[in-house]
């Protein structure tokens, strides 16, 4: 119940020479471009086929109490696009094909309940971690609008059509498994095309722009509600809490965000370079480097390990250990994944929505 794709999903070793030998793997789909989940009546296996590998020997775990259960699986999934990975001598059947972009469509799951108790009998403690994560299709295929609006209409198509798995015990009751996935694995770029965002420097939700943004009064735009549905990434919050304080602490011998004359750029290019250095020699942290194929070397470890030590990150950057320490708690608020006081909570963002002490 608790992994979503059979662990032999991930191709055998012996995947090139069958493709060298027009092969057919067996219940998969597979073209030298991409390769998904299987077509047809098999496709419930999308998300069931692994939760019969498990469930016997969880739902002996669970008491229900000798009674016939529904089961909801809730579920995240959403795609990707990265590009900078390596070309190799093997070449596509169609020449205009390239190995150096990946699109990768996967999911995870969050929570397992029972439905008419409405009883949590599984929760994953780590959602952001690829501990669950598992691979729904992936294609050679640079990133576009074209292809994340037909993504997220395939996708969806195929999760409206999933069959319910039922699984009899040896008592012989009934274990009828349903799934509720959600669209929320995405990032900027993607959530920019599905909320019809004409721009990257917008907010999806209030839409607020940069300028906006500068303003205390700017920020309080009525939300669109709708988008609400593509979530909250808190392992996005982490990177881009960590990247803004970053950026900031660059900058702070030119007192200015934007860099624009020569020895401006000189100053913060010297400040980037020592910054880099202490954090690599104080915290063994490597940031703001570019990893092909990956973007750059900011995820979410190197964030935490940022606010985990405010002082030093203080010491490193420049920029002011109370401020340090108030996104800290927001983030572990927000990503602790237990309920909020919203009262509290609003009074801590607007101490630091105010905060004044920069440096």
């Amino acid at each position: 119940i608790l992994s979503i794709f059979v662990n032999d999903w991930y191709l055998p070793p012996s995947l090139k020479f069958k493709l060298q030998h027009g092969a057919i793997v067996r219940n998969r789909d597979l073209i030298d471009v991409w390769i998904e989940a299987p077509r047809g009546n098999r496709k419930q296996k999308l998300i069931c086929k692994n939760f019969y590998r498990k469930a016997e020997s969880i739902l002996e775990i669970i008491n229900f109490e000798e009674r016939d259960c529904r089961i909801k699986v809730i579920c995240k999934w959403g795609f990707d696009g990265s590009s900078g990975h390596s070309q190799y001598k093997q070449k596509f059947s169609d020449l205009e094909n390239t190995d150096e972009f990946l699109f990768l469509v996967a999911m995870t799951p969050l929570r397992l309940i029972d439905m008419e108790t409405n009883t949590v009998l599984w929760k994953n403690e780590s959602p952001s971690s690829t501990l669950y994560c598992r691979s729904i299709k992936f294609l050679f295929k640079k990133e576009n609008a074209d292809l994340v609006w037909n993504t997220e209409k395939e996708i969806i198509t195929k999760i409206e059509n999933l069959i319910p798995l039922e699984i009899e015990t040896k008592e012989g009751h009934y274990y009828i498994i349903e799934v509720d996935m959600m669209l929320t694995m995405l990032d900027g770029s993607v959530g920019n095309v599905l909320s019809e965002t004409n721009s990257t420097m917008k907010c999806i939700i209030c839409g607020a722009t940069p300028k906006d943004m500068n303003t205390l009064a700017g920020i309080n735009r009525p939300p669109n509600v709708d988008n609400y549905r593509f979530g909250l990434s808190t392992l996005h919050c982490w990177i881009r809490f960590f990247e803004y304080l970053l950026h900031i602490g660059y900058r702070l011998p030119i007192k200015s965000w934007q860099v624009r004359v020569p020895e401006n750029k000189a100053i913060v290019e010297a400040n980037k370079k020592r910054i880099q250095a202490e954090f690599r020699a104080k915290l063994s942290l490597i940031v703001d480097k570019p990893k092909p194929g990956y973007g750059s070397s900011n995820d979410g470890n190197t964030a935490r390990i940022f606010f985990h030590n405010p002082q030093t990150s203080s010491d490193i950057t420049g920029v002011d250990r109370e401020l340090i320490e108030k996104f800290a708690i927001i983030l572990g608020v927000l990503a602790s994944g237990c309920a909020i006081d919203m009262e509290k909570f609003a009074s801590l963002l607007e101490e630091a929505r105010n905060f004044k002490k920069l440096i």
